[in-house]
């Protein structure tokens, strides 16, 4: 049974530009993780940004190609005490070993890179030794803070992405 869409959602990109596209990103991120191993003898940890990017990281990651470590971590930007956004964005990394790792930070969709930029530098004062990021689509904006490294799609319209 096919779940049904609401009538004003318009399809942006078809499973199969998003399945072929995420094996080419896989393979890519393959060959910098198995350099890491050879390099380092380590795999490289790999941090899905939860929760929206729990779905791509997991066909990412199976296309990957080589071993790698996953560890998600949470941000937060709500203070549910003062009923607000934060200006800060809070970063979890309890119980990640980050020191003297690469770090493969993966995101669903980066609109202003605040999280990405908050999570790398969270990561690389742990003693991170390098952070790369890959997200499914980069939104092209002016006011961008962060530039993934791999990047599935580019999209430059104001929409809100479902799914």
């Amino acid at each position: 049974m096919k779940a049904a869409v609401p009538s004003n959602f318009v399809p942006i990109f078809k499973a199969d530009e998003i399945a072929k596209r995420t094996e080419e990103l896989g393979q890519q991120i393959g060959e910098w993780a198995s350099e890491v191993q050879s390099r380092t003898s380590t795999d490289v940890l790999t941090v899905p940004l939860l929760r929206g990017a729990i779905f791509f990281f997991s066909d990412l990651v199976r296309k990957i190609g080589t071993s790698v470590e996953v560890a998600p971590v949470r941000t937060w930007g709500y203070d549910p005490e003062k009923n607000q956004i934060d200006k800060t964005l809070k970063v979890n990394l309890d119980g990640v070993a980050a020191e003297r790792r690469s770090i493969l930070l993966v995101d669903d969709i980066c609109d202003s890179g605040r999280s990405l930029c908050a999570v790398s530098r969270a990561f690389l004062d742990a003693g991170a030794y390098e952070v790369k990021s890959a997200v499914l689509i980069q939104r092209l904006i002016p006011e961008a803070m962060h530039v993934p490294d791999w990047i599935g799609f580019k999209y430059e319209k104001d929409l809100w992405f479902v799914g």
